[in-house]
């Protein structure tokens, strides 16, 4: 008797670790598998139609229950759904048990369904309002010791309530675009780290083994958050991002101009090269164009799926049609539905439902080697708030980046791939890009040695804050003065180039120590060389190519006609 209880509690204790281990995890490449199977997820972000932000306290149970139907009969496989603090612990420490009870039947009609969820879980900033729970007050959700304990709580309380529907969770997330939330503009990248380290670990106390994503935002890579690149523990990072020209770091027209289209395929790439990456928020943010939309879709998804995005989610499923906050003074965020009263998908967004439905077929895309490569370096140090940034800004940066993206890419044909300048250059690239950023002299004795191997290196308008001996033996030219950064034209390649934009310390004057001038400007100043290092070859324009392509990023014919410079540029290694 007494060995078939111990038995019995051994095979119950074995039967609840198995049921609240989630199945979903990260293949070596970052990509989702369930259960053994490598899968995409697709699908939507959602908020009920009639309420929107208001769903869990007013729970349309039928509403949302038919919309989960609809969702996988159209294909989808993953629902992303948004937890209001404020709804749940409406007091300090005191939980709504009602709402718990509508997030646990939430949580059953996906898993009848065989939905996978994505739940965020803070959620203080939504369709541009801010949502807090009143007793949290001014305090600093990361730095205040009282309101960080009772954020762990909350999340031990929902991971505890997510733990019996483990086999459908695709992740939990920290929040929505938390970066941009004032509490994460007033501390440093320490604090959130750490906090999102307790906040890992409470996800993980009834799931354990559940991957965590960030829920933030393409500012990570085009503005100065705390939420870096490589210093956030996650399993992955997410992305979201729109076409609209305000919100991004370059001007583009509109949404069926290629450099729209390349925006979110260059932010998915650039946050692949730190981790892997999910598409989880996108849309066209104007929905009346059929046209646009269809082009813009077409062009812009399947070029995120190249560049390494494991999963893809439109915002969102229905238009909101409540008249509350906030969408009283943010309207738009009310028209941004993919499916339409019918049922129907809203005219120019089919493309992504057949996407969907052929999710299942996507293969893992394959990546060129890197001797038919051309590298684009992100340097070592490239947000503001790290202490020995030499001056990048990644606004600046990002917009350099996303145009060589785009020329090389997009219009040349060539493969692209970002490099990180924090880690050893593997010697088998062949092309490597600097484009306007400023290496650390570290950073320069890297560069040397992969040139020095045999790398062919171009680099773009640099500061002379970055120069030192080191640096003039590389490229083979020394600064000699300071000039007037005034319009300035360069005869080269059968074309003559107009420079209007300088940036940092204006335009140097350079003097070829062992290289060679390839050219001048009209004034007779030396502007491009061209330098023999060891096995390797460096091009050196002292003028910032990249910033003055991004000056004039809208006008797509000029822009495009950039792309003469770079074959140009790229066919001086082999004379």
């Amino acid at each position: 008797m007494t060995i078939s209880k111990s038995l019995l509690f051994i095979f119950i204790s074995f039967s609840v670790f198995n049921f609240c281990g989630c199945l979903v995890s990260l293949d070596a490449q970052g990509y989702f598998v369930n259960d053994g199977v490598r899968f995409f997820p697709v699908g939507l972000n959602y908020w009920a139609g009639s309420t929107g932000v208001e769903m869990w306290s007013v729970w349309p149970a039928m509403e949302i229950s038919d919309d989960l139907e609809v969702l996988k009969s159209l294909g989808f496989n993953t629902v992303r759904f948004f937890l209001r603090w404020d709804v749940f612990e409406p007091d300090f420490g005191v939980y709504n048990q009602t709402v718990i009870a509508r997030l646990e039947q939430m949580l059953t009609w996906c898993r009848s369904r065989g939905i996978f969820v994505n739940i965020s879980v803070f959620v203080g900033w939504m369709s541009g309002g801010t949502f807090w729970p009143s007793w949290k007050g001014n305090r600093n959700l990361f730095t205040d010791p009282t309101i960080s304990s009772e954020s762990f709580s909350f999340a031990r309380k929902i991971s505890s309530v997510a733990a019996p529907f483990s086999s459908i969770i695709l992740a939990m997330e920290y929040g929505n675009e938390m970066d941009d939330l004032d509490d994460s503009h007033n501390v440093d990248t320490s604090s959130i780290a750490a906090w999102c380290t307790g906040i890992r670990a409470a996800f993980r106390s009834s799931l354990p083994n559940v991957l965590v994503i960030t829920g933030t935002d393409h500012n990570t890579v085009i503005s100065n958050p705390v939420w870096n690149l490589g210093r956030i523990p996650a399993d992955i990072f997410s992305i979201h991002g729109y076409p609209v020209p305000t919100w991004n770091n370059v001007q583009t027209d509109g949404l069926t101009d290629p450099l729209t289209q390349s925006l979110l395929p260059f932010y998915t790439a650039f946050v692949k090269t730190f981790s892997p990456v999910m598409l989880q928020e996108f849309g066209t943010i104007v929905t009346g164009g059929a046209k646009q939309q269809d082009q813009y879709i077409r062009g812009m998804l399947l070029a995120c799926w190249e560049e390494g995005a494991n999963g893809f989610l439109y915002w969102d499923m229905r238009d909101i049609k409540t008249l509350a906050y906030p969408y009283l003074n943010h309207g738009l965020e009310s028209l941004l539905g993919l499916v339409l009263d019918d049922n129907t998908i809203k005219p120019g967004l089919e493309y992504f439902v057949q996407f969907a439905r052929n999710a299942s077929s996507l293969a893992i895309p394959k990546l060129p080697p890197l001797s038919e490569t051309i590298g684009l370096y992100i340097p070592a140090y490239y947000y503001q708030n790290e202490l020995f940034n030499p001056g990048n800004e990644p606004r600046r940066i990002s917009a350099n980046l996303l145009i060589d993206y785009y020329l090389l890419k997009r219009v040349l044909g060539r493969n692209v791939r970002l490099i990180r300048g924090d880690l050893p250059l593997d010697p088998s690239l062949e092309f490597l890009i600097i484009a306007g950023s400023y290496p650390t002299l570290p950073e320069i004795l890297n560069l040397q040695a992969w040139v020095r191997g045999g790398g062919k290196l171009i680099w773009n308008g640099p500061d002379m804050s970055g120069w030192s001996r080191t640096t003039i033996d590389l490229i083979g030219a020394k600064p000699v003065d300071f000039r007037f950064g005034v319009s300035t034209s360069v005869a080269l390649f059968g074309k003559s180039w107009t420079f209007d934009t300088f940036v940092g310390n204006g335009k140097l004057q350079y003097e070829q120590t062992t290289g060679q001038v390839v050219a001048s400007d009209n004034y007779g100043i030396p502007v491009v060389f061209k330098n023999k290092f060891g096995k390797g070859d460096v091009v050196f324009c002292s003028l910032p190519v990249e910033d003055n392509i991004v000056a004039i990023s809208a006008y797509i014919s000029t822009r495009n006609s950039w792309a003469a410079w770079y074959s140009g540029i790229l066919n001086l290694f082999s004379s």
